[in-house]
This record gives structure tokens, sequence and C-alpha cells, in this order.
């Protein structure tokens, strides 16, 4: 794959790395699935998922296949819920997450853009 699906932090400055898909990209991904981490001081103490430019370099770690998205999103997930609107009722109704569908759209988001 030419772009990656990566875990990655701030820069040291609180700046989006450079590895960072932006722009008008349909598929790309922008810091999603914000995960605190309090054993690193701020502005770095979240990781977060990206989809990276072509031929990405930098500090970040590879998820390279849909079972390790998978087992990652289900472990950081784990008893998260989510609110979902609902427009008949215009209203939030609250969730629980689902891993799997999570999982399934990410990945479907890389494998598109690097088709």
């Amino acid at each position: 794959m030419a772009h990656k699906l990566v875990k990655y932090r701030l820069n040291e400055n609180g700046t989006i790395p450079d590895f960072v898909l932006h722009g008008d990209h349909t598929n790309g991904l922008v810091s999603f699935l914000y995960v605190r981490d309090d054993t690193v001081p701020p502005p770095q103490n979240g990781v977060m998922l990206c989809i990276t430019v072509d031929n990405p370099t930098g500090m970040f770690e590879e998820i390279e296949t849909y079972e390790a998205l998978l087992e990652y999103i289900s472990e950081v997930g784990s008893g998260w819920k989510i609110k979902v609107y609902h427009e008949k009722n215009p209203t939030y109704v609250e969730q629980d997450y689902d891993p799997v569908a999570t999982a399934q759209w990410v990945w479907n988001r890389i494998q598109a853009i690097n088709s």
C-alpha cells in the first residue's frame, strides 16, 4: 500500500505531522479515534488514527491488517458509548460503540484510497 493506516501523536509543538493526509480526500481520515494517554505530556498525550500521504516517513505505528485494526479498536473502545441522532424524533440516543462497524468503515477507506 502506498498510503498507510497509522496510529500517531501530534508533534511536540502541537501541530499535525506532515505525513497525515489532508485536503479534499473522500476517503481520508484525519485525527480519528482519539485515545487519551496521560503517560505522555501534552500536547502529545493522545493517540489517533489517520491515513497517511503516499509513501510516508515519520513517527507512527502502522496498522497493516483489518484484524489488527479490529483488535486495536475493540481494545480501546471497550465500554464506549456513542450518541446517534435520530431524525424522526430529533434527539440523540446513546448506543453501545460498535468496533466491528468502525473497523470496517476505516478499512474500507484505506482500501479505496489505495485502489
